[in-house]
């Protein structure tokens, strides 16, 4: 009966490279993995702006500047007011929402909800984002 000769198959994965690399950085005085990227003196990787990164960037500069000629900032109608004078919707006098990201009660509609990883609710015509 023949044997077969098997020679064992070696490879290597990406992970198993970046443990590596980051064990050998380690060793080498580098103390995170960003380091370990700029060695060469190229800038780490920035991840790519989301639609509602975009979408908030704007938001938050027609908000900053409402709320520095001293009136009201309404995000759901996308409008400066002198004294929150729509009605029924969020009001802020002092400082603009943060993103829905970092605060679902800063999501004003499903869609940004449920893209922030949040959940959305609605009970009549009440309607919120929760974590």
């Amino acid at each position: 009966m023949p044997t077969s000769s098997m020679r064992p198959v070696r490879s290597t994965s990406l992970a198993a490279l970046a443990l590596l690399a980051a064990t050998l950085a380690c060793a080498n005085g580098s103390r995170s993995t960003n380091e370990l990227r700029t060695i060469d003196g190229a800038p780490p990787p920035t991840p790519p702006a989301t639609e509602l990164d975009k979408d908030w960037e704007a938001d938050n500069a027609a908000c900053t500047a409402c709320l520095e000629q001293g009136k009201t900032w309404q995000p759901e109608a996308n409008e400066c007011t002198n004294d929150c004078d729509i009605m029924d919707i969020s009001c802020y006098r002092e400082a603009c929402p943060k993103r829905c990201a970092e605060s679902c009660g800063a999501c004003f509609n499903e869609a940004d909800c449920s893209a922030a990883g949040c959940t959305w609710h609605q009970a009549a015509e009440a309607m919120w984002c929760t974590k």
